[in-house]
Order: C-alpha cells, then structure tokens, then sequence
C-alpha cells in the first residue's frame, strides 16, 4: 500500500520545501496538494506541483477547484501540468470561493474532458461513503481513474462494496487518514467534529486492516508536519 502526504500549500518557498523534503524523507511516496482550502487563495496547486516535481523530484497530486474554472482552464491546466512532468490531478468542487464568483462546472464533466483531450494524465475525485451505497457506485462508475475517499473509517462494509467495484474496473482507492500527536489530537477532533481523527498508532493498526482494500492512504494532519512525517514513517516501516 502507497503512502501519501497532504502538503498544505504556501506561497512561501522556503516554507513549502522544507515542508516537502520531511515528508518525502519520512517516505512519502506522493504529496497531495490541495487547493485554496475552505476558499482562501495560498499559492496554486498546479503551479506548486510543478514547482515540486522540477526541484525535488517529487510525484505530485495536485487539486484543482472547479468553482475557480471552465472546462476550458481546465484542459489548459491539464496540458500544463503533463508538459512539466506532472500526471495526476484532483478534480472537486470545493468550497465557496473568498473572492469572485463561483463557477458552475461538474467534475464529471470536468473529468471526461481531460481524458478525451489530454493522454497521459489520470483524473481523480472525491468519493465520499456517507451518501450510501448506491450513489457511491455510481460514483466509482463515472469517469475518473482514482478516488481520494472520505467518512470510510467507521464504514469498512461499505469500503469493501465500493473496492470491490472500484478494483474490477481498474481503478484506484485513496484513503484519507486524519492524524493528530499529543495535545494536537484533541485539537483536531474538536476542530473537525464528525470527521474521525486517529493517533498515530490507531492510523497504522487501520491501515493494516484495510490492506487490500485501499490502494494508498493520504494521510493529512492539518498544522502539524511533525505528526504528519512521524505516521508516514511508521507506516511506511509497517510495510517493511
């Protein structure tokens, strides 16, 4: 099972390096960047990946909100993320944006586009297992080649319903792992109520269970790189 890391962005190099060199020692094997969290503009995704791949050699995920973007910013990202080495990407809705108006573009939409017009780049998406099963299937059916999934961890039943589906057509499962360390743990579950926060040692025993389940766990500890870096190297020392 991969390893990876959500890299909070900065606009600040020196910030942003070294917080991706820890991650990438502790064994990360992807840093998955998110965009403009809940809706405040920090340095673009995209351009932070690029920036990633071509100084640290790092394999990036970066996100790109469809609030911000037509179908037609889109492809443009897509191509440029390909020409400089970058060949996956999120798709998602996000939150609302701080300045501007939002834009009404679907990430399935989104998705098949990319793969009609923009070979060699694998699009993924949200998958989230609180709406039930059936819309979760049909989810895992659109077009997309990868799912970032959320609210699993109490729903490993139907984990393995949407695995099953997922892996029989050929596509991968990403689970998202929120950590806290020490005083930070407490923190977080107050911070993220109805969102499971583990300890280090709670992500790595579920980690265990869901092998095989999960192709990759994208662990995130929002604040804290130190915690972050520690659960990725013990998972990563789990794996062997």
């Amino acid at each position: 099972m991969e390893v990876w890391a959500e890299l909070e962005p900065s606009s600040k190099w020196e910030k942003l390096g070294k917080r991706a060199v820890a991650l990438l020692e502790a064994g990360a094997n992807a840093l998955d960047i998110p965009e403009a969290p809940l809706g405040a503009p920090r340095g673009y995704a995209p351009i932070i990946a690029c920036l990633l791949h071509e100084r640290l050699g790092a394999r990036t995920i970066p996100h790109i909100r469809l609030l911000d973007v037509n179908l037609n910013a889109v492809i443009s990202i897509a191509k440029g993320l390909r020409a400089c080495g970058v060949e996956e990407l999120v798709v998602l809705r996000g939150d609302p944006p701080l300045y501007g108006e939002p834009v009404n573009t679907s990430s399935e939409e989104a998705a098949r586009l990319v793969r009609e017009t923009v070979r060699g780049v694998r699009v993924g998406a949200l998958l989230s297992l609180r709406h039930g099963r059936e819309k979760v299937l049909g989810r895992v059916r659109g077009p997309f080649d990868f799912f970032l999934v959320t609210r699993w961890v109490n729903r490993l039943e139907d984990l393995e319903v949407a695995a099953g589906e997922a892996h029989e057509q050929g596509k991968k499962l990403v689970g998202y792992l929120i950590v806290g360390c020490g005083e930070g743990l407490e923190r977080l579950r107050r911070l993220l109520q109805g969102q499971p926060v583990l300890g280090p040692e709670e992500a790595v025993e579920l980690a265990d269970i869901v092998d095989g389940l999960l192709d990759a766990v994208l662990v995130s500890s929002p604040g804290d790189v130190g915690c972050l870096a520690r659960v990725i190297s013990m998972l990563r020392d789990r794996a062997g």
